[in-house]
């Protein structure tokens, strides 16, 4: 699939992005371990379709620090900032005959990605205008963040929610604030995870 067209507000929510997620990596030590990945992932999408593999080029971010590809070896990023009205709700209430709504778009993109990344699992962090951000994960993240810290009662709020791809397939997704699953998720649980699939 062609990648999205990136909205003129996208840079500078790629940088924040970035620099969050180094943060809470680090522990507020570092803010430079993430960072966009060139030319936004295009790079590895064009030579991926000739079965060619770009490490650390997939996505909308990389490591720029080897510390943090623990994270990026079990998750494929793809940010996104503004592009109109979209919502979830959109999977829900659109018309059968309707055009391939904006998140389908923003999974399908991720999820390709994320194939070709080899990574575990495709993620979406996005933010609507005058909104806040916002991840999106697929149900199995979840179910083994459940197993592994238990109950969510620090989260507030969060979405879970499924659709039939044009494809067929089926997706199941949970979404939260970005702040919230942050405040939950702590980043030893990727260098953990990815120590016991090797080890399967």
């Amino acid at each position: 699939m062609a990648r999205t067209k990136r909205s003129p507000k996208g840079s500078p929510f790629e940088r924040e992005t970035c620099k969050t997620l180094s943060l809470w990596w680090t522990d507020c030590e570092r803010d430079d371990i993430y960072w966009r990945t060139s030319g936004s992932g295009a790079r590895a999408t064009v030579r991926g379709r000739k079965g060619t593999a770009t490490f650390g080029g997939y996505g909308d971010v990389c490591a720029v620090d080897p510390l943090g590809q623990p994270l990026l070896d079990c998750c494929t990023f793809e940010l996104k900032r503004g592009y109109g009205k979209w919502s979830v709700m959109d999977m829900l209430d659109a018309n059968e005959t309707a055009a391939v709504q904006p998140f389908e778009k923003f999974f399908t993109q991720v999820n390709d990605d994320n194939t070709l990344a080899g990574s575990k699992w495709p993620v979406i962090i996005a933010r609507r205008d005058r909104r806040c951000a916002t991840i999106t994960i697929p149900r199995n993240m979840y179910q083994e963040l459940y197993c592994y810290y238990g109950n969510t009662k620090r989260i507030q709020r969060h979405i879970a929610f499924r659709w039939r791809l044009k494809e067929g397939d089926l997706a199941e997704m949970c979404m939260f604030r970005l702040k919230d699953w942050l405040d939950w998720v702590d980043p030893g649980f990727f260098s953990k995870y990815m120590t016991r699939c090797s080890n399967d």
